[in-house]
């Protein structure tokens, strides 16, 4: 019987070239891929019911026989399709409608429409419902739920329900493994009918229970997975133990210099962090470690001495950023701190002029440059390292798994690999880090610096808006202090009543006129970014108006305020994220965080946490009690979930079960372990070294 992993997607009826290349682009390949690709809820379908059981504002299904189709001429023409049953008629409406349409709707057809009525006059009319061509009554789809997948661009739901259905009739006839033994895996339910059940659910099953992914089908897939990924996570864990990076000897005399040429001294978590990592650096294989910390714990300090160590036993250090922004702060940073000891620092951005960049390339390839920082520009094949001992990661769930793969192969020099030292600022409750990242050691800064005062947290309405654009106005006009001012978008929308960058600036430069006002956004390009952030941190600007693109890492110890439109619209963890960006000084700092009547549910916590918390462990807590583990670590680089059905927040007591037969399952399942890789790990049978 032919693998099912071995066939592809374009096998299927109805998927051309266009539509295998959208499925491509979010690693679907095979007819394996697509059937684990799951649905993210379920819709109850509305009830088959006959023409004279509709009732005004509900939901039905009817099926019945086309009686006539006319058009009425008007101000704008209108399509009437009258359809009858035994026990009556109805008439149904479209506004928008073509020939093809108009054609498809002929007299005589058998029809499948699915909406809500509406009374006219005496009569029940549907407008514009949801409609199927049917010469029969389909109950298979009827005694359904709906499934809804996350969207994937140029593919619609009705159509990716419709393949993955086709493929669903493929199963039977393929060979899909049980790789896991039955001794193990405690669920009495093969993997095929698991998948049968989650693409397509009977209405017997409680869309409650599904919408819980507590359904007996979900939680034996979600056990495999999260096997899967604890499995896949031990076999790359053992492989790296097997590779031999550069042998490197404990320095201190760089070290001591530049700690003594610091303006502060170093927290406990810093300190204990720092000897963590100097430990790692001299095994024989490579460090992988994981520096998690709040905002504004110190983590580049703590890279800052990871690469000391490295560059005094004269190997090359690689810094990488999410955002040219950052990447340029970090540069600056590093040559503040190793300049005055003759330390060379390169800068590598996809902007630069192509004479800089060859003497930059040049020099690293001689190994004049001990220290080169930049963002994904560093993975040009022309960029190559004469022996880089290190790479630093800044906010690594930003970039995708084969960008550091190919990070780790450039440094690789007579099958020696470089270390990884990686760092976010999202932190979570260390025994779910130690599940998320369990092929990483990790340090934890559980301190901020000294001297830092706490951020004081506002929430107001938007009603309160200009008195707080004119108090505002009135503190940086009468002192030194500057201001971030956060927008959602970039510029006004029809569809939502949000405030963006353009409208918020016209509205400011008006209320504001003497206050120096700069706008900063994604979408410029980074030279006139780097000017804007540079007359900002020299004060020629007191209030900067922008987007998220100042969320991650940025450093102005003189902005005390920050100002967050239509708060309500971002998440927990980006609300503190962006926070972060103040209070960085020695100086009291506010931030306000204005909202849109009326708040959800969620909103009002969301917000409510803010103003009692400061603390990134407990928020990051919160809010994967409130949205879910994927919504806030999904890879955003790629588009693609980390997770096919499993949720590490809401499937955490499956985790901690797995745990107890994860050695029998890798003595078990060795040979075939690459089966269930292939089937779970995007790509990940492919990559078991990162």
């Amino acid at each position: 019987m032919k693998e099912i992993h071995k066939i592809p997607i374009s096998f299927l009826k109805k998927v051309d070239r266009k539509k295998e290349k959208y499925f491509k682009k979010i690693g679907i390949y095979t007819i394996q891929d697509l059937l684990f690709y799951f649905p993210i809820f379920y819709k109850k379908r509305g009830k088959l019911i006959s023409i004279k059981e509709v009732q005004k504002n509900i939901e039905v299904i009817l099926y019945g026989k086309i009686l006539d189709n006319n058009i009425i001429s008007g101000k704008r023409k209108i399509m009437v399709v009258q359809i009858g049953d035994s026990s009556g008629t109805i008439n149904i409406k479209f506004f928008n409608f073509s020939d093809f349409t108009k054609k498809k709707l002929s007299v005589g057809k058998h029809i499948l429409v699915c909406g809500k009525a509406i009374k006219e006059r005496e009569n029940y009319t549907i407008i514009h419902p949801r409609y199927r061509i049917r010469e029969k009554k389909k109950k298979y789809l009827l005694n359904r739920h709906i499934p809804v997948y996350q969207r994937i661009n140029g593919i619609s739901q009705i159509y990716l329900r419709k393949i993955i259905l086709q493929a669903l009739k493929l199963l039977d006839n393929y060979d899909l493994r049980e790789v896991i033994p039955k001794t193990i895996q405690k669920y009495k339910i093969t993997l095929k009918e698991s998948i049968k059940i989650v693409h397509s659910p009977n209405i017997k099953y409680s869309i409650r229970l599904l919408n819980k992914f507590s359904h007996p089908a979900q939680k034996r897939l979600i056990f495999e997975e999260l096997l899967t990924y604890q499995l896949f996570i031990r076999v790359s864990k053992d492989n790296i133990k097997k590779l031999l990076s550069p042998k490197l000897k404990l320095k201190y005399e760089l070290k001591n210099q530049v700690l003594s040429s610091l303006p502060y001294n170093l927290t406990k978590s810093q300190e204990k962090a720092i000897k963590e990592v100097e430990f790692d650096l001299t095994r024989k294989y490579p460090m992988m470690r994981l520096i998690q910390g709040d905002v504004g714990s110190g983590k580049t300090i703590v890279a800052l001495f990871s690469a000391i160590q490295v560059i005094s036993n004269k190997k090359q250090v690689a810094f990488m950023a999410p955002t040219e922004i950052l990447a340029k702060q970090h540069f600056d940073n590093f040559r503040k701190w190793l300049n005055p000891f003759s330390i060379t620092i390169g800068w590598i951005h996809g902007k630069q002029r192509e004479s800089i960049k060859k003497i930059q390339i040049k020099n690293i390839l001689s190994g004049k440059t001990l220290v080169v920082v930049g963002t994904h520009a560093i993975f040009q094949k022309k960029i190559k390292f004469r022996s880089l001992g290190l790479i630093i990661i800044d906010e690594q769930h930003r970039f995708g798994v084969f960008q550091r793969l190919m990070l780790l192969e450039k440094g690789k020099r007579k099958k020696l690999f470089p270390n990884q030292l990686i760092m976010t600022a999202t932190p979570i409750p260390r025994t779910l880090a130690m599940t998320i990242y369990a092929n990483l050691d990790i340090s934890t800064l559980v301190e901020k610096p000294l001297g830092r005062i706490p951020v004081k947290t506002i929430v107001l309405p938007e009603t309160k808006r200009k008195k707080l654009v004119l108090r505002i106005g009135e503190i940086l006009q009468k002192s030194n202090k500057q201001a971030y001012w956060i927008c959602n978008i970039i510029n006004i929308s029809k569809q939502i009543n949000i405030k963006s960058i353009t409208s918020t600036k016209k509205s400011l430069l008006m209320m504001l006129p003497k206050i120096k006002i700069g706008i900063i956004h994604g979408k410029m390009n980074f030279e006139d970014k780097r000017k804007i952030m540079e007359n900002f941190r020299r004060k020629e600007i007191q209030l900067l108006i922008s987007t998220t693109t100042i969320e991650l890492g940025i450093d102005i110890p003189n902005a005390n305020f920050i100002i967050i439109e239509n708060s309500e619209r971002f998440g927990l963890t980006q609300l503190h994220q962006l926070r972060g960006r103040i209070g960085r000084g020695n100086k009291g700092s506010f931030c306000i965080f204005l909202y849109k009547k009326p708040l959800s549910y969620k909103g009002k916590l969301k917000l409510e946490i803010l103003k009692k918390w400061n603390n990134g462990f407990l928020i990051s807590n919160k809010d994967l009690e409130i949205r879910g583990y994927g919504k806030i670590f999904g890879t955003q680089q790629t588009g693609k979930k980390l997770f096919k059905i499993a949720d590490l927040y809401r499937d955490k007591h499956i985790m901690y079960n797995i745990k107890n037969v994860l050695e029998t399952t890798q003595k078990c399942c060795q040979k075939r372990a690459h089966l269930l890789f292939k089937r779970w790990i995007n790509e990940g049978h492919k990559f078991i070294l990162v």
